[in-house]
């Protein structure tokens, strides 16, 4: 399925607008088989997570307006602050972003729902879930990230804009 996810313009560094980084999916982590989902930052300073497989109907330019694409379903946005790096989904249904102001995990919580909620979405089952979103943590240094965090042995680790590797977690 092709889709493209539309977002705000801004001036940031040298970038002026729409994701730079890349889309981050659960399926790697995501073992009780909840919805298919994708995660990714903007420069319009919005962290989305949507759902990989299900559009809106709606149709938008994509890059250089030369196709049109539908738009996937997006079941959470968040304000952030601008950021070029993936986020990542990693084991107990969490989520991890950096970006120009800070560092951020979240839990990720799925419920079962109704299929006429307006946020449900199903899995490959059929059966409709609605995402809930925590947001568990956030680090900022004083400077900003830019490289995508990696999580090993349940800890984050991260470079950043000051020089420094940064790793948190026990």
């Amino acid at each position: 399925m092709e889709w493209f996810v539309p977002t705000g313009d801004a001036n940031v560094s040298s970038w002026k607008g729409g994701i730079i980084g890349s889309v981050s999916l659960n399926d790697e982590y995501n073992p009780e088989g909840y919805p298919a989902i994708f995660a990714t930052n903007a420069i319009d300073g919005h962290l989305y997570i949507g759902a990989q497989d299900i559009t809106t109907g709606e149709k938008v330019k994509g890059p250089l307006l030369k196709r049109s694409y539908e738009t996937p379903v997006i079941l959470y946005q968040q304000k952030l602050g601008a950021s070029i790096s993936t986020p990542i989904f990693t084991d107990g249904y969490k989520l991890v972003t950096a970006g120009y102001n800070g560092l951020y995990l979240f839990n990720l919580f799925w419920e079962s729902a109704h299929s006429d909620h307006p946020k449900a979405i199903p899995n490959a089952q059929g059966k409709f879930y609605q995402l809930k979103v925590e947001k568990a943590g956030h680090f900022k240094p004083g400077t900003t990230f830019e490289s995508t965090p990696v999580v090993w042995d349940g800890k984050i680790i991260v470079c950043c804009r000051d020089g420094f590797l940064y790793t948190l977690g026990a």
